[in-house]
């Protein structure tokens, strides 16, 4: 019941900030099995526009994120935002990428009851 849930929550929060996030993301090896995944997500004109505060709280949440994963954020202009979440090998790719998707819902999840 739990994960239909949060299913739920993520498709209607997919739905409602539907053109208000773009975001690209690819897989950027280094040898065969080190790389790391880059995620840049651009605020368009539409979430720009709500008050700076809600925008920088959001922020925060997606730095708490990415630090829960080893990762980084980089502030690229004042509406983009690069993510780097690092891996050393397949599990650690595919741990650190489900925890960092487990920690955005569970995040959605929080902003949805607020």
């Amino acid at each position: 019941m739990k994960g239909i849930r949060q299913i739920l929550i993520v498709l209607v929060a997919a739905f409602c900030l539907t053109g208000c996030v773009q975001s690209s993301i690819g897989v950027q090896f280094q040898d065969q099995t080190h790389g790391q995944i880059v995620q840049t997500v651009r605020l368009t004109e539409k979430l720009s526009s709500l008050s700076p505060s809600a925008i920088d709280e959001w922020i925060r949440s997606l730095n708490r994120q990415v630090k829960g994963v080893d990762g980084q954020t980089k502030r690229i202009s004042n509406q983009s935002l690069q993510i780097t979440i690092p891996f050393n090998n397949g599990a650690d790719l595919e741990k650190n990428s489900t925890n960092f998707l487990t920690r955005s819902i569970q995040s959605s999840s929080k902003a949805q009851r607020l």
